[in-house]
């Protein structure tokens, strides 16, 4: 019964028409769907362009280039990346609404403000069901 009642919602979604244009930041020479700082300025994009990239990326390597931005990481040399390990498929709140997405887990270490690299940490990165953007991004959480 769980299952039918996101069916519907998600493939609404999917087959709801598209949108004109989308609201990317820049950040630098870069573009992004998320601020990557207070110097990001908004501009918008028409929808056909992707925003990530090709599509013929390694799955999950959205996940890698955007962590440095939602790690909030200066310098991206201070970030490394250990490991992704690419997961099911899930449905996922995003804007309000359920939607299906690609899950990711990566194994991130940082530098410390004394050069020094910490231990990884886990986190969880969602990605659209043709993983071309970033839903979500957070810290794994334990779970028993």
């Amino acid at each position: 019964m769980s299952r039918r009642r996101y069916l519907i919602p998600t493939l609404a979604l999917l087959c709801s028409g598209p949108v004109a244009a989308q609201t990317m930041y820049r950040c630098g020479s870069t573009y992004s769907q998320t601020p990557c700082g207070p110097a990001a300025t908004a501009t918008r994009t028409p929808s056909d362009v992707p925003a990530d990239g090709p599509a013929d990326q390694q799955p999950g390597a959205i996940c890698a280039r955007e962590a440095p931005g939602q790690l909030n990481v200066p310098d991206p040399t201070q970030m490394r990346v250990l490991s992704t390990s690419a997961g099911r498929a899930e449905v996922i709140q995003y804007a309000g609404q359920p939607m299906a997405a690609r899950r990711f887990e990566l194994s991130i270490s940082t530098v410390n403000s004394a050069g020094v690299w910490l231990s990884a940490r886990a986190y969880t990165c969602h990605l659209s069901e043709d993983q071309q953007r970033l839903l979500k991004f957070a810290p794994r959480v334990a779970t028993r």
